[in-house]
């Protein structure tokens, strides 16, 4: 496993946001004021890298299908930038969330008990506050600024897709038309305006997900956790007998250290995990830290570790997945060859019967014999709910052994029921096409032919 330090040798894009929201808190210090929430989520969560020291995302695809994600976060509040709430409680943010029902949504504080979770009107009130507090000073002083606060509320209490996207498309018109009347623009006027039309229209699409703890645990160092049940990733095969899928990342900047885990189902192993990095939708920053474990290492989880200098920082996790070599693998490998070899030996026995035997005779219990071999290959197949990505990895094994099995009970029909040499020939024609096919996707499945001729992954 490889850790890389992002604090060296890559410039901060958001320096001047985080300027600015030490500003607002030198600037309420200074005339004795209170800063308002807008403005204390700005120093929250712009300048965020101060005040949560390490976030953990554990991704965990059990077999049972499931798909979850446990998020852990070592944190401490500043205590001028609490975020005051009735009965002795104080506001939390603790992620940025797609707009999307939460399925099994559990939260724990550091006693072990649950946390309450601020609703959709309260979390699009602190959402609209930031932004207002987040607009660049000259557009809060534009004529327009009327509309953009109307269309910023908007924004925020949309359910996003196409709506958010519509909405967004307003806002930047808005935008442009004071720009207009400023330009032109200064380099970093520029710049904070990009900023925030990048982080509004994130907030289109996503969600602040904020608890509630004991306002007490101010300037304490506080563990918070939740966990969340996730949809399955998406994945493609990627060489041969290899599954590729890639996971989001979209605030991977929140924390000074971000530590990301996978936890694989039984079936299969990881053969690599990497991570990239995107700045502002570009500045693609590749293989930020890569986990990959040793060939003969069967492990089922992989985990990695970045310190991101960057505050808008989104991630992608790429996870190369095989299958497991004992279980099905194993057990697909010495039942095909061997009902290949049978069937090589019936072809040559039917070539010239005195080679091996003088007289064949076939049994009367041999179908029912020949009967057992599909029951024990079928016997193999998952009868219990599974992950999709265990199907998708032992998908092509799986279909080799329905092959075989289908082979068997071929040769159990043409042992049980007498029938024409013509008949005959035409059954074992089909069951020695059906078992190459089976025995050649077997070869190419464990051989990597694919890898070997230097294909891409994707």
């Amino acid at each position: 496993m490889r850790q890389i330090d992002m604090c060296e040798g890559h410039p901060d894009d958001s320096g001047f946001l985080t300027s600015d929201a030490g500003q607002f808190r030198g600037d309420a210090h200074s005339y004795n004021e209170e800063p308002s929430d807008g403005q204390k989520l700005v120093s929250l969560l712009i300048g965020s890298q101060s005040w949560v020291h390490r976030r953990v995302d554990a991704l965990r695809l059990s077999g049972d299908g499931t798909t979850r994600l446990h998020v852990s976060l070592d944190v401490t509040v500043p205590a001028d930038l609490r975020l005051a709430r009735p009965g002795g409680q104080m506001a939390v943010p603790l992620a940025l969330m797609e707009k999307v029902p939460l399925r099994h949504l559990d939260t724990e504080d550091w006693t072990g008990k649950s946390m309450a979770v601020l609703d959709t009107p309260l979390n699009s009130r602190y959402a609209f506050e930031f932004l207002s507090a987040l607009t660049p000073r000259w557009v809060r002083e534009d004529r327009v600024w009327g509309a953009i606060q109307t269309v910023l509320g908007e924004l925020v209490e949309s359910d996003g897709g196409p709506d958010a996207l519509s909405i967004s498309k307003r806002l930047e018109a808005l935008l442009e038309r004071g720009e207009h009347r400023r330009s032109p623009l200064s380099e970093d006027e520029s710049l904070e305006l990009s900023a925030f039309t990048s982080i509004a229209k994130q907030l289109g699409q996503q969600f602040l997900f904020m608890v509630e703890i004991d306002a007490e645990r101010v300037e304490t160092r506080t563990i918070l956790k939740y966990s969340v049940d996730q949809d399955a990733p998406r994945h493609s095969r990627g060489q041969s007998k290899r599954v590729v899928f890639r996971l989001q990342v979209p605030d991977m900047g929140f924390a000074a250290s971000q530590h990301i885990e996978v936890e694989l189902p039984d079936g299969v192993v990881l053969e690599r995990l990497t991570l990239e990095g995107t700045i502002f939708e570009g500045d693609l920053q590749e293989g930020l830290a890569t986990d990959e474990p040793e060939g003969w290492l069967q492990r089922t989880s992989g985990h990695v570790t970045v310190r991101p200098n960057a505050r808008f920082l989104k991630g992608e996790l790429w996870v190369w997945v095989v299958p497991a070599k004992q279980g099905l693998y194993r057990f697909a490998k010495v039942s095909i060859v061997m009902v290949t070899l049978v069937v090589c030996a019936t072809w040559l026995i039917r070539a010239n019967s005195e080679v091996l035997l003088r007289e064949v005779v076939i049994p009367s219990p041999s179908a029912s014999i020949l009967l057992i071999g599909p029951a024990l290959l079928l016997s193999w197949f998952s009868r219990t709910t599974e992950h999709t990505l265990v199907a998708k990895v032992q998908g092509p094994l799986r279909l080799a052994l329905l092959g075989t099995a289908l082979v068997l009970l071929i040769m159990a029909a043409l042992a049980a029921v007498p029938v024409t040499a013509e008949v005959w020939a035409i059954a074992w024609v089909v069951a020695t096409c059906i078992q190459s096919a089976a025995f050649l996707l077997l070869l190419y499945f464990a051989s990597d032919l694919r890898r070997k001729m230097g294909r891409r992954d994707f």
